[in-house]
């Protein structure tokens, strides 16, 4: 072979085994799962904050945003009928559920 054709054929076979490395490394497989969210339950306080937005979670990134300051409520002493909106993020079907059932057995 050539000098010519030795260098063509080596950069060909090199562009080939990089660009399979990485399909092997990148290829996309069986898409990952996304972790299901845990169940927390409705814990003893809930947080309500200065835009009168109820959180089930301290943690919740809504409610630990800088300028936003929250005030703590236990649960069995709640107002619903103070708040009407609910942070869609922390509040899950079922803490909203108990909430609700909260009022009703408060009235």
């Amino acid at each position: 072979m050539t000098d010519n054709r030795f260098k063509w054929l080596t950069g060909c076979v090199t562009v080939a085994v990089v660009a399979i490395t990485g399909m092997v490394i990148f290829s996309p497989g069986k898409p990952a799962e996304k972790p299901a969210k845990e169940k927390s339950g409705l814990g003893e306080y809930v947080y309500v904050d200065n835009r009168k937005i109820v959180h089930a979670d301290r943690k919740c990134s809504r409610l630990n945003y800088k300028g936003v300051w929250s005030e703590r409520y236990p649960v069995y002493e709640f107002k619903m009928d103070e708040y009407g909106t609910y942070c869609p993020k922390c509040v899950s079907d079922e803490d909203y559920e108990a909430l609700q059932q909260i009022v009703v057995s408060k009235n």
